[in-house]
């Protein structure tokens, strides 16, 4: 529902080339939390480990197996926002030039 809002009914062409990274932020933010969470608060109910998630369970993994999965998931949520934003900028152009076409 959501992309279906933002194809029908949200205005094109106003994302800046730098936001899909800044949307970044939002999960790694929330990898700090867990990472920091885990060494706190202990186990998830009754899961056995403090990680939500499997493929960030440094008990399980090792950090060097964690960041390559954290740096993949980081590499493909990027290039999703990209995808959305180069979209975002052809549906942008597509409807300046049905409008100017209206206008003539």
């Amino acid at each position: 529902m959501v992309i279906l809002d933002w194809l029908f009914f949200c205005p094109k062409g106003i994302w800046h080339r730098w936001e899909p990274a800044a949307w970044l932020l939002i999960p790694l933010t929330y990898f700090v939390y867990i990472v920091i969470r885990a060494q706190l608060a202990g186990d998830i109910g009754n899961t056995g480990s403090p990680y939500p998630y499997g493929f960030i369970d440094v008990n399980a993994l090792g950090w060097g197996r964690v960041m390559i999965d954290v740096g993949w998931s980081a590499l493909g949520m990027a290039l999703l926002a990209y995808l959305f934003y180069v979209a975002d900028l052809g549906l942008s152009k597509i409807k300046r030039s049905s409008l100017s076409g209206a206008n003539r």
